[in-house]
């Protein structure tokens, strides 16, 4: 489902930052400058609307790189993370979505 939230991407010791675009139980859509590669094992941190924050952890298994002078027209880049886990504030967001 569409939902844009901010999500913290652990990157090498450092924070990326990007939003979300789709979101289901078992995976996020981020649009992010931040781009990983394929099959990249990621930390993340999701915020939710009510102010806490999930941690979940994936593996990439999409990647869309466009070129920042095409951003506007394409939409920008980003990335599919395939949700490692069980999380159950995460799940229970998207219940209560429903």
């Amino acid at each position: 489902m569409k939902k844009r939230l901010l999500v913290d991407i652990a990157v090498e010791g450092r924070t990326a930052s990007g939003f979300t675009w789709d979101i289901s139980h078992t995976g996020l859509s981020i649009s992010s400058q931040y781009v990983p590669k394929l099959g990249e094992h990621l930390q993340t941190t999701v915020h939710l609307p009510n102010g806490k924050t999930v941690k979940c952890h994936g593996t990439v298994v999409r990647v869309r790189r466009v070129p920042l002078a095409l951003a506007d027209e394409l939409g920008g880049s980003g990335f599919c993370l395939a949700l490692g886990g069980y999380f159950e504030e995460y799940s229970r967001f998207l219940g209560d979505l429903k």
